[in-house]
C-alpha cells in the first residue's frame, strides 16, 4: 500500500481498503466452486483439517460460518495471532499445534506463491490449485509436490489414497 499511497495518506488508505475488504470479501464471501462439497467430502474421508491464512481470524471464522463449512475445521488461524504474515511459516505451525499434527502428515493446500513458500517454510508438502489468481505456469515456478488444476481435485487424491503421501 506505501507504494501505492502518498506516505502522509497511508493511514486513511489503509482504513478505506479493510472497510471495503469486509464489505466485499467478508460480508459476501467468495467460495471457490465446490468448495463445500471438497470440504465436506475430505472431513468424511478422516482427513484432519485446518487453516492458515494472512486474513484477521474473526474473518475467516465468519466467511466459514456464513459458508457453513466453520464446523469441518479442527483449526483456524489468522494473522491476529501473532503478527506474521506468510510466507512465514507460524501462522502453519500454529495450525499443526491446534490440529495436533507433525508436519510429516500434512499436506498444505493453497492458491498462491506467499502459500507456497510458507508451506515449503513449514516443512510440509504442498499442493496449489490454479484458481485464476495464479497460473499454473507461475505457480509450477515454486515447485510445490502437485499442482491441481481445481479444489475437487483433492477428492480424486483422497478416493484413489495418495494423499497425503503419493
Amino acid at each position: 500500500m506505501s507504494q501505492l499511497v502518498n506516505t502522509n495518506r497511508l493511514n486513511d488508505a489503509m482504513r478505506l481498503f479493510k472497510e471495503k475488504y469486509v464489505e466485499l470479501i467478508v460480508n459476501v464471501p467468495p467460495l471457490f466452486s465446490d468448495a463445500r462439497r471438497v470440504v465436506k467430502s475430505l472431513k468424511d474421508s478422516g482427513l484432519v483439517l485446518g487453516i492458515a491464512t494472512n486474513m484477521e481470524e474473526r474473518y475467516a471464522k465468519k466467511i466459514l460460518r456464513q459458508s457453513k463449512i466453520e464446523g469441518y475445521f479442527e483449526a483456524v488461524i489468522g494473522v491476529d495471532d501473532h503478527g506474521k504474515l506468510k510466507p512465514n511459516p507460524d501462522i502453519i505451525f500454529d495450525a499443526l499445534r491446534g490440529m495436533n499434527l507433525p508436519r510429516k502428515d500434512v499436506v498444505f493446500v493453497g492458491d498462491s506463491m506467499i502459500d507456497i513458500e510458507a508451506g515449503k517454510n513449514a516443512g510440509v508438502d504442498v499442493y496449489a490449485v490454479a484458481t485464476g489468481f495464479e497460473t499454473r505456469e507461475t505457480l509450477s515456478l515454486n515447485m510445490p509436490k502437485r499442482i491441481l488444476n481445481r479444489l475437487k481435485d483433492l477428492i480424486e487424491i483422497v478416493e484413489d489414497n495418495r494423499f497425503p503421501n503419493e
